[in-house]
């Protein structure tokens, strides 16, 4: 099966240098890190072209039961977790046919605690951690969505986009969509890889950054069209502060 077409856009952060060695010209690249981490660490092209392909993969499978929540076959999360690692180009070829969604999704997520990576811009984490208590969720979430398209661009952005349409799908077409007896779950797998962090303000008011990340699961195509996103910003707003004077 052939693998799916990789977004690239990062030319900006890869600069080509060629040189020649013994008559043999060889090219060598300066790297920056593809992706937002914490600390020294560093996401190469590879890496994230990996954790890609299982994006779109598990895209394809969320509606398998466990999806995030069961881990599976431990050895093959560890051998899917290394190709991650090794950045394999042929990834997406062998957890097709190793059927293993539920592998695949508790891989992607320990490298991505492992890596460090920072999903989403700073400033999202810093609204996250505000004083939001008042605030509807919609509010907030359309602020964050508006952070991140003015923060992120490149493979920054696309990852953090297609991250948050697999939270997306999970939600709305996975196997535990909510009804009167179930609760969605999907905010509370995402928040450990959204906002990786240790500190107590991360880990207060969980319910209330859950509803926060529902609302941006659930709005994140506004990402794909600028206009509308400002147009949903400014109502939400005008709504939300045309209530203020009532509410006192």
């Amino acid at each position: 099966m052939q693998s799916p077409v990789v977004p690239v856009g990062f030319a900006s952060t890869i600069v080509p240098l060629a040189v020649r060695c013994r008559g043999v010209s060889r090219h060598f690249f300066i790297r920056e890190s593809i992706l937002e981490v914490s600390g020294h660490r560093r996401i190469t092209y590879a890496q994230y072209k990996a954790m890609m392909n299982c994006i779109f993969y598990l895209e394809r499978r969320c509606q398998v039961f466990g999806l995030f929540l069961f881990g599976g076959n431990v050895t093959l999360v560890k051998r899917i977790f290394e190709k991650i690692k090794s950045g394999d180009d042929h990834l997406y070829d062998y957890i097709c046919s190793k059927d293993a969604p539920r592998e695949c999704a508790v891989a992607l997520r320990r490298f991505i605690i492992a890596s460090k990576l920072q999903i989403l811009p700073l400033r999202c984490l810093s609204v996250l951690c505000g004083n939001i208590r008042d605030v509807p969720a919609r509010v907030v979430a359309l602020d964050m969505l508006n952070l991140l398209k003015s923060e992120y661009d490149g493979p920054r952005l696309l990852f953090a986009k297609y991250y948050l349409h697999l939270m997306r799908s999970l939600t709305l077409r996975g196997y535990l969509r909510p009804t009167e007896m179930q609760s969605i779950y999907s905010p509370f797998v995402a928040m450990p890889n959204v906002f990786r962090s240790g500190t107590p303000e991360i880990r207060a008011n969980t319910l209330t950054k859950a509803a926060v990340v529902l609302e941006m699961l659930l709005l994140v195509e506004l990402l794909e069209d600028s206009a509308a996103l400002e147009h949903e910003m400014r109502s939400t707003l005008a709504s939300y502060r045309s209530y203020q004077p009532k509410k006192q």
